[in-house]
């Protein structure tokens, strides 16, 4: 069961993003290759990505750029001024931090198995992370380079994505029945407790989340019938309905909540293909921000 909703939640959250278009013009154009992640600046207007190399783009003058090579799963620190990123090996996952500005990158942590979902902490001195085949949730410390796991391995636990002030993580878990998602309190974890509280419905399958800007609501995408953008407010724990999607349009995720009630998704249609929207719940807009032959996921929000 752990291995079947790790493979159908495909998908990787990774936090990376974008350049000013000074740095763009300092780094210089590429060519368009097939991109497997992708972030988004917080006004929407630029871009970067990875395929077999770390790109950049400008949305609006359309310029894209060839950055570093060999980086996948990219975080960007709370201030905005490092990079972690990964390389997969024979023997294990690689951790990295690079200052973009430099391109000076030096290894932090080596993990023996696929990680995936990389976060980086608001305190800017640890990443979280999922890993291994079945998944579940550790802490790297960017200090001394221990990884420290989370969760046990009886469910399966991944995109667990820190609060913009720290202490709680919002995360998928398969614990009481469908992928839910819960609420872990890292200050409450213990011998006999992770510090984990279902928030939602786990008769339903439920995925992406993300936290609001001030930290009070979690936005989530969840399938019954039809796939369903939804909100929890935390202090009230009610939900409501943002917006829905055809089920015939694909695959939905959920990459990042800009502010202005505004939603970075991508959608893959029935040639694999993901493009990049962004959802104006105010405006009530889905607005497609790529529509090109590569495939483009997992945007995410540079501070």
């Amino acid at each position: 069961m752990k291995a079947f909703i790790y493979v159908w939640l495909r998908t990787t959250t990774a936090l990376i993003a974008l350049f000013t278009a000074a740095s763009i013009g300092a780094i210089g154009l590429g060519q368009w290759v097939e991109a497997d992640v992708l972030a988004f600046s917080a006004s929407g207007e630029s871009f970067a990505y990875t395929g077999t190399s770390l790109y950049v783009m400008d949305v609006a003058r359309h310029l894209k750029a060839r950055w570093l090579p060999a980086a996948i799963w990219p975080a960007w620190s709370p201030d905005g001024e490092q990079l972690a990123y990964l390389r997969y090996q024979p023997d294990g996952t690689y951790f990295y931090v690079v200052s973009p500005y430099r391109q000076q990158s030096h290894p932090i942590a080596t993990f023996a198995d696929v990680v995936k979902w990389v976060y980086w902490y608001p305190d800017g001195y640890s990443l979280y992370f999922s890993g291994g085949g079945t998944g579940d949730v550790y802490r790297l410390s960017l200090q001394s380079g221990i990884i420290t796991p989370m969760t046990r391995a009886v469910h399966a636990d991944y995109m667990a994505v820190p609060a913009p002030q720290g202490r709680y993580l919002a995360l998928v878990s398969n614990r009481d029945g469908a992928p839910s998602i819960y609420l872990m309190d890292t200050e409450a974890i213990t011998q006999f407790s992770e510090g984990m509280t279902l928030l939602t419905n786990p008769r339903v399958l439920e995925w992406s989340p993300r936290w609001s800007p001030d930290g009070r609501q979690i936005a989530f995408l969840a399938r019954d019938e039809r796939y369903e953008l939804r909100i929890l407010d935390l202090d009230t724990r009610q939900q409501r309905i943002v917006t829905t999607f055809d089920v015939d349009m694909g695959y939905v995720d959920l990459w990042a909540w800009l502010g202005g009630n505004r939603f970075i998704l991508t959608i893959q249609n029935s040639t694999t293909r993901s493009d990049i929207y962004l959802y104006d719940s105010d405006k009530q807009q889905l607005i497609p921000l790529s529509q090109t032959p590569i495939d483009e996921t997992h945007p995410a929000v540079r501070p």
